[in-house]
């Protein structure tokens, strides 16, 4: 398989660990009160760290969420992988630049992450989506630049809770609309010297 084929060629073996999960390159700020919340039932920590972007029906929100140094390490992995001439399973029909980091080993972490964290966000969030848990996820990275694709148009994602992870270089920010049944809102994502942005949301977006 592309896995067992990828494995001894890794680059950064940690991204992949799903023993200790990216503890260490998730928002401390973040896993403390996600500690408070499991340990106390406290939402108000949490809850204070949250951004509303669009309320009612759209609901969509942003925290803090990663290091600087795990968008740095992450995307030197998938250049990485790139040069290795491994086949790159495209995320969508939509997209012709990415890739479903799923398929190179990266499904057993990113279900820690899913679990550890994302889950408690999306029962205090979304609990009516939430409830029972989550049986999968469809994990991937697209591209976009101005000599490639340059944007996505209106789709709704086949998903109970959607998180999207700004993770690109020489830009501080970029934009997601998210459509309700009746309005849009554009919502800006944010990377900083300090790290980036998480945007949750359950509605149609572009």
């Amino acid at each position: 398989s592309v896995v067992a084929r990828y494995r001894p060629l890794r680059k950064h073996p940690a991204l992949f660990d799903a023993s200790v999960g990216w503890t260490q390159w998730l928002d401390p700020s973040l896993m403390s009160a996600l500690a408070e919340l499991q340990a106390t039932g406290n939402t108000t920590r949490l809850l204070s760290l949250l951004r509303v972007e669009a309320s009612g029906h759209s609901q969509a929100y942003s925290l803090p969420f990663v290091s600087e140094a795990f968008c740095d390490l992450f995307l030197e992995e998938l250049d990485h992988y790139h040069t290795t001439g491994l086949p790159i399973s495209r995320p969508n029909s939509m997209n012709n630049y990415g890739i479903i980091v799923n398929d190179i080993g990266m499904k057993p972490v990113l279900t820690w992450l899913q679990r550890t964290v994302l889950h408690p966000l999306a029962e205090l969030l979304y609990p009516a989506q939430a409830r029972g848990g989550f049986t999968d996820h469809h994990s991937f990275m697209v591209q976009y630049r101005s000599d490639q694709d340059q944007g996505l148009d209106m789709h709704t994602d086949d998903s109970d809770v959607t998180v999207n992870i700004c993770l690109g270089r020489n830009f501080t920010g970029a934009t997601l609309t998210i459509c309700g049944e009746k309005h849009c809102v554009i919502t800006d994502y944010i990377t900083t010297s300090n790290g980036c942005e998480a945007n949750l949301l359950t509605r149609s977006y572009t």
